[in-house]
């Protein structure tokens, strides 16, 4: 492995850092010497230390770099600062020593926070909301935003909004439009740099109307077919339950079926075997419920039952 960089240095430039090194004095004998820059802050009044959280930037990503310098930015005031560097080539994951070397520094004062990113949350017609965002732990110094836009096709006629929050909307704009917008921060320090700049379109005029009847005709379809599944479903468990009362009714006779039957749908039935009935009398009840007891004759007793038969006709 490499032996470590040499001659780091830290230089502090309101809230960025530069931070350069020069190479190792002994590259282990290999041209593929890479570079890692690690971050550590410390506040001197508890004594606390942590690795940089992640709104500390890098001009560069800070593994695997080929050069002796990086600019870190969005620092904080008051804080200590040990930034580490360690030369690597391509033995070191079999080596048991790590070759780095380090610098600390102290950042006593830092330059108003910079909006880092501008969002679009709504359009109209004539309006467009915006929002954007600044580190987490700066936000407590901005007083006011200020937003400036202008139509794409003359920057040079432009608008200045402030607000006290991380949002706005900018009234009165033309439909169709595309609107170029940049944002700042305001501290007691002075004023941020700009934001990148954004590009964002309003809407045609008349789109609003059509996207209100477009919800309402989407309402409607959505409370259709929610009744119709519910009708539908409806439809299948009242089938089911009768499906199951038809199992669960006892099977019947052919003689239940036929004595069940309205007068009009019997047909004539001139016999009855007694033997199928416990009580023959049952059996004479059942057969001459359909016969005028007029011409119902006993002609002869049989055991415990009868036969009986109409009188043949005059």
């Amino acid at each position: 492995p490499p032996s470590p960089p040499q001659a780091v240095t830290a230089v502090g430039l309101g809230a960025a850092v530069q931070l350069r090194w020069a190479p190792p004095a002994d590259p282990g004998g290999r041209e593929d010497v890479t570079y890692s820059v690690t971050c550590e802050q410390c506040w001197p009044e508890s004594g606390e230390c942590r690795p940089c959280d992640g709104g500390v930037r890098f001009s560069q990503p800070p593994r695997g770099l080929t050069g002796t310098g990086v600019t870190v930015t969005d620092l904080e005031p008051h804080v200590n600062y040990t930034f580490t560097v360690e030369a690597r080539n391509g033995v070191s994951p079999y080596g048991h020593q790590r070759s780095v070397a380090s610098a600390t520094i102290s950042v006593n004062q830092t330059e108003p926070p910079r909006v880092t990113s501008v969002s679009l949350d709504g359009r109209t017609a004539t309006s467009l909301v915006l929002s954007w965002t600044v580190p987490l732990r700066q936000q407590s110094r901005v007083w006011k935003y200020e937003v400036t836009y202008s139509k794409k096709v003359d920057e040079n006629s432009y608008s200045v909004l402030r607000c006290e929050g991380t949002s706005v909307t900018l009234p009165k704009l033309s439909p169709a439009t595309a609107y170029v917008v940049r944002v700042q921060a305001l501290t007691a320090d002075g004023h941020g740099a700009f934001s990148p700049q954004h590009e964002f379109e309003t809407l045609p005029e008349g789109s609003e109307a059509m996207a209100s009847a477009a919800v309402i005709i989407g309402t409607v379809a959505g409370v259709v077919f929610v009744v119709l599944l519910l009708a539908a479903l409806l439809y299948f468990l009242r089938r089911l339950l009768f499906r199951r009362r038809r199992r669960s009714r006892p099977r019947q006779s052919a003689e239940d079926v036929y004595f069940s039957k309205s007068d009009q749908l019997k047909p004539l039935k001139t016999y009855v075997d007694p033997h199928t009935y416990e009580d023959p009398n049952q059996a004479m009840l059942k057969f001459t419920t359909e016969i005028s007891p007029s011409f119902i004759t006993r002609q002869k007793v049989i055991g415990a039952g009868a036969w009986l038969c109409p009188p043949p006709p005059d």
